[in-house]
């Protein structure tokens, strides 16, 4: 499979998602990588099935940037100790691709 967006890998950012069966609880989960059109996040005890539909909050050094919902698109197969990845395409919104590349952004006030 041909990878369509480039990926950032981060090591400060957290993605909070709130699925339609569990209302109560927004859970964080780390992000492994960010594009324009998703990101890859990893669970070590929660599992999500694939087209399964979720709204995220992304949040990069401690600062919300993106907030969306997104749906499951990929699964790692890790079974034992490692945690499982997945991937998340974005729904309704992109993301800029200078958020990503950490270029300030213009005063929108």
């Amino acid at each position: 499979m041909q990878q369509r967006e480039i990926r950032t890998l981060v090591d400060n950012s957290s993605v909070q998602l709130e699925r339609e069966s569990d209302k109560q609880t927004d859970k964080e989960y780390k992000v492994l990588n960010i594009s324009r059109g998703g990101l890859c996040f990893e669970s070590k005890t929660d599992e999500f099935q694939l087209n399964e539909v979720i709204k995220l909050n992304l949040t990069i050094d401690k600062h919300s940037i993106h907030k969306a919902n997104g749906r499951v698109c990929y699964c790692n197969d890790c079974s034992g100790e490692n945690p499982t990845a997945y991937g998340l395409s974005f729904l309704d919104k992109f993301i800029d691709t200078d958020v990503l590349r950490g270029k300030p952004q213009p005063d929108k006030t």
